[in-house]
């Protein structure tokens, strides 16, 4: 994608080719009146081009993009955004900024909701955001893992990625540690055991991890542990506290473990931005903003719908800790794309429609049709070319006012929410 450097510059039909690009759509679909959500335009795309317009010199936030509904009404922003910097001829971009990562910061939003969840005590607690999966290797379409490359590997990432050195203080701030508390490779070896035997260890080892929770505070906050079997077969064992990174850090991690793994001697590019400095930039780029919305809310509170009122059954009750299960549905891909065109024809995004069915399931069991949900989101704003490749929690969380009374039809709360 051309990058103009300069907003001066910037056209609609820059901006059109622009949105055509991201978006995958053809440019002579796109129009000032067209419909964002029609056009099939989702948050991950929107994040994107709220990156391509900050090098651009445009600071137009994901947020701005996301509550308009037309690309006209992107280039009005675009347009009042070229004009603020002409008046002011100040430098958009923000400078980098330097600190030591080997000193306290603040925990971001949600790691701030995971650190207090985790403590026990309070109702429901005790449980923490524990990312767990097993990838299995038979040797024959899939070669077995080697034990030693993957340890190197494991450590070159944790080199890599200072969020997996992150340590959680007492008083609820992060810093990164020079050192990771990471031990090394766990092995279990289950060769030479019977069929019973094996599938009665392996499940005691998934038992074991996927709920485990991790001490953050002494560093613990990812880990891979392998099984040996028979024949060259492996299992791999994966665990990450979602305090460190998220969901789509994740990704990047596997990504990045797999090169490492695969190409020994590849050097991955360096990092010249990182989890914390990009932090410190957001929050002193959003404080404006901040205190806005925290007027608005204000001024809402009275108004306010409380939580779904959901049977519980209590600790004591259930004799332990609570332990999470999950619950899945598998969309062939024919049926996700039917699904997502239902979702454009009726003017929401695929995501309002799974939170849409989400909310009818719990409405189904709370006492009360009106409530809120608090949904999370992923909110990792491009204020840099590394933030891409960086690992680290970018997740936030919406509150969303749910109506379910009177019985509507799906399609009737999909357009409220």
């Amino acid at each position: 994608m051309d990058n103009q450097g300069s907003s001066s510059c910037l056209t609609f039909e820059n901006f059109r080719r622009a949105v055509s690009e991201i978006s995958g759509v053809s440019s002579n679909r796109i129009e000032r009146n067209s419909d964002l959500i029609g056009l099939g335009i989702d948050s991950i795309r929107l994040m994107r081009l709220a990156g391509w317009l900050r090098k651009q010199g445009l600071p137009i936030r994901f947020s701005e993009l996301s509550s308009k509904q037309t690309v006209g009404e992107w280039w009005s922003l675009v347009q009042s955004a070229q004009r603020e910097l002409a008046s002011s001829k100040r430098e958009c971009p923000l400078e980098s900024i330097q600190m030591d990562e080997g000193q306290p910061f603040d925990l971001a939003v949600m790691q701030h909701a995971f650190w207090v969840g985790r403590v026990k005590g309070q109702e429901l607690s005790g449980v923490s955001a524990h990312f767990y999966n097993e990838f299995d290797a038979d040797n024959k379409d899939v070669p077995g893992v080697d034990p030693q490359r993957l340890e190197n590997a494991i450590r070159e990432l944790f080199e890599r990625h200072g969020m997996l050195r992150m340590r959680v203080t007492e008083d609820g701030r992060q810093y990164i540690d020079r050192k990771p508390a990471w031990n090394g490779l766990c092995i279990h070896d289950l060769r030479g055991f019977s069929a019973e035997e094996r599938v009665e260890r392996l499940q005691s080892i998934r038992d074991e991890l996927s709920h485990r929770i991790m001490d953050v505070s002494a560093g613990e906050v990812f880990d891979i542990q392998l099984s040996l079997l028979d024949e060259g077969a492996t299992r791999m064992h994966v665990s990450l506290d979602m305090m460190a990174a998220d969901a789509m850090s994740l990704r990047r991690l596997l990504n990045d473990l797999s090169i490492l793994y695969l190409w020994e001697h590849l050097e991955l590019p360096s990092l010249t931005y990182s989890y914390p400095m990009y932090l410190a930039e957001r929050a002193k780029s959003r404080q404006i903003a901040r205190e806005q919305a925290a007027g608005w809310w204000r001024g809402k509170l009275s108004s306010l719908s409380g939580p779904p009122s959901l049977p519980l059954l209590r600790e004591e009750e259930a004799g332990g800790r609570p332990t999470v299960t999950r619950r899945h549905f598998w969309l062939s891909p024919e049926q996700k794309e039917t699904a997502f065109a239902l979702s454009h024809r009726h003017g929401v995004t695929p995501a309002v429609m799974f939170a849409t069915a989400f909310a009818e399931v719990v409405d189904r069991w709370s006492e009360t049709d009106r409530f809120f949900l608090n949904l999370p989101v992923f909110d990792r704003e491009p204020l840099h070319d590394d933030v891409e490749y960086l690992v680290g929690d970018f997740s936030s969380s919406v509150l969303v006012d749910i109506d379910m009374s009177g019985s509507p039809a799906f399609s009737f709360p999909a357009c409220s929410v």
